[in-house]
C-alpha cells in the first residue's frame, strides 16, 4: 500500500489506521506499507525499513515495541524502537 491514506484529514486516517489495525489482527495477514509519515509508521508497523534516497537501498530497519493490539491511547504514547543498521 502505497501512502493510501495520504489525502485524508486526520480524523479520518485515525479511524483507517485502527481500522486497518483490526483487520490485520483478523486476517493475520502482513502488508508492506510506505508511508512517509513517521508516527504512522510506528503506530501500523512491527517493524520500520528506513531507505535512502540514491541509490534506493535500506539504511536502517527498526524493531517497534507495541502491544500487537493497538488504540488510540496506543498511539498516543511514547514506543521504543530497536534498531539494527545494515552494513553498506
Amino acid at each position: 500500500m502505497d501512502e493510501p491514506f495520504g489525502a485524508l484529514d486526520p480524523l479520518v486516517r485515525e479511524i483507517m489506521q485502527i481500522d486497518l489495525l483490526k483487520l490485520l489482527d483478523a486476517e493475520k495477514r502482513t502488508i508492506v506499507f510506505v508511508t512517509h509519515s513517521v508516527d504512522e509508521a510506528v503506530f501500523l508497523s512491527d517493524r520500520v525499513i528506513m531507505f535512502r534516497a540514491n541509490p534506493g537501498s535500506i539504511l536502517k530497519t527498526l524493531d517497534i515495541d507495541l502491544p500487537p493490539r493497538r488504540s488510540r491511547t496506543t498511539k498516543r504514547s511514547r514506543p521504543r524502537a530497536r534498531s539494527s543498521a545494515i552494513a553498506t
